[in-house]
């Protein structure tokens, strides 16, 4: 399934290489400037370099320009400026461009999952430490909300995240027969693993996405209800409001104890 859903979803190469350029070029401009005149650039930064390398490798090779697979590349090409500075007293400018790499690299590395709104106080306006389920395919829906609503997460899995894949090449390939059934299975996977979760984790508000891998436009509440075990058991929730690209549906039972 991994193989056929979610290897495929993947970024333009062209789209993906600007970040570790940026991140090691400007690692070896600040090492430059921090080091001593007898540095050797490839002898004593090698190792650090070619661990950044690396790091830079898994970034592209997966594909998916998510700021966590870019989390070896940007703490490698850090190390070895960063080990200078702590030897050396360093000039003003030099201070400043330091202090600026690692605010830009800790903004991106903790950037956000696009396009979601806030979504704390409209939940928690609704019930307290509720039990949340997201049906989407992007895990930032869910979290970090959970944690940060005290409530507790229900899913068996972090998102539908397959079953996007696996849409995603149904609607802008040409599958063969073979492969639309390996696609078709993997979709059924999903239904079948959301109706256990509905069943067995009793989520007091479920957040509907309305964006598929946050590019197009997609209906996850459709896809969803398209199996009817699945659609009977929706039936139980109300939609109290969309906010943005999130349709919140909440438990009946739910507002009346809340």
């Amino acid at each position: 399934m991994v193989a056929e859903a979610y290897l495929p979803i993947r970024r333009e190469f062209l789209s993906l290489v600007p970040i570790p350029i940026a991140v090691i070029g400007v690692s070896i401009m600040l090492l430059r400037l921090v080091a001593s005149q007898d540095f050797k650039l490839w002898r004593d930064g090698t190792p650090w370099l070619a661990a950044s390398v690396g790091g830079a490798a898994t970034f592209v090779l997966q594909g998916k320009g998510w700021p966590y697979t870019a989390f070896a590349l940007c703490l490698f090409a850090l190390v070895v400026p960063m080990l200078h500075v702590c030897t050396r007293t360093l000039r003003g400018p030099v201070a400043v461009i330091g202090v600026g790499l690692l605010v830009l690299i800790g903004l991106y590395l903790s950037s956000p999952a696009p396009g979601f709104p806030p979504l704390v106080r409209r939940v928690h306006a609704l019930t307290q430490h509720p039990r949340l389920l997201t049906i989407t395919d992007h895990i930032g829906l869910g979290h970090p909300l959970v944690r940060q609503l005290g409530g507790v997460w229900v899913g068996s899995s972090c998102a539908q995240l397959l079953a996007g894949g696996a849409i995603l090449r149904m609607e802008t390939s040409q599958p063969t027969q073979g492969e639309r059934e390996k696609l078709d299975g993997i979709i059924h996977f999903e239904r079948q693993q959301l109706l256990a979760d509905l069943r067995n984790g009793r989520p007091d508000v479920i957040l509907v996405d309305t964006y598929l891998l946050s590019t197009f436009r997609f209906d996850w509440l459709a896809w969803a209800s398209s199996d009817p075990e699945v659609e009977t058991e929706l039936r139980n929730y109300r939609e109290v409001e969309t906010v943005g690209r999130v349709r919140i549906f909440v438990d009946q039972s739910a507002l009346q104890r809340s």
